[in-house]
């Protein structure tokens, strides 16, 4: 078993639970790509409209660790954000990167280790997703159930967008004290210096800024 794997398990388990943005109400959310800050092109107020509100509401049913985990909907945001990021550089699919990033955590049972989450929300992608809340084709399907089972197991074997996916999730490690590790990203891109500091920074940052609001 890897030393890091460890070492994130044993930061996350010790961790607040509430510490990110909280989730708009489903009335409250418009469902596009809004920016809300102007200095940060890539922060979003809201999900995209790839997630709908339907969809959004199954997710939050089915998540058992609650909104504000550190596995939460701000972990979701910000693994999107990365996402289309990286997206935007090397041209992977934005859309399987944001369905990535709302669906790969759904079946999480802890915030600390647990391996075969990955694989559980793959099937209930599968099972309880497509042909309700989304309508892909069979390539789109498999390179989906292909990001979401495989993001727990570390490797990079995969084509670019999943690699992508990947990484976008391994860049906000930040959120929990956590600088991404090269080594451990799958794209040049995302193995970029800029790249892994603006990731770190802003997962930091927005995680002191909501422990301080917690605090007050």
């Amino acid at each position: 078993l890897d030393v890091r794997v460890v070492l994130v398990s044993l930061v996350i388990c010790c961790l607040p639970r509430r510490l990110y943005r909280h989730p708009p109400k489903s009335a409250e959310i418009g469902y596009n790509r809004r920016m809300s800050d102007q200095s940060d092109p890539w922060k979003l107020e809201a999900p995209p409209a790839e997630i709908t509100s339907e969809l959004l509401e199954f997710i939050h049913g089915r998540f058992k660790l609650g909104f504000e985990s550190i596995h939460g909907y701000n972990h979701w945001l910000g693994v999107c954000e990365n996402g289309l990021r990286l997206a935007a550089l090397n041209g992977a699919d934005a859309r399987i990167i944001i369905l990535f990033a709302f669906i790969h955590d759904v079946a999480r049972e802890s915030d600390g280790y647990d391996y075969e989450h990955g694989p559980r929300a793959a099937s209930i992608l599968r099972s309880e997703i497509q042909g309700r809340y989304l309508d892909l084709d069979e390539d789109e399907l498999d390179q989906l159930a292909e990001a979401v089972a495989g993001h727990t197991n570390g490797h990079c074997l995969a084509d670019l967008t999943v690699q992508t996916c990947w990484d976008a999730d391994r860049l906000d490690l930040g959120r929990v004290g956590i600088e991404p590790d090269p080594d451990r990203l799958c794209t040049v891109e995302a193995r970029a210096p800029e790249i892994i500091q603006w990731a770190y920074e802003r997962s930091r940052n927005h995680s002191s800024a909501q422990l301080a609001s917690l605090d007050g």
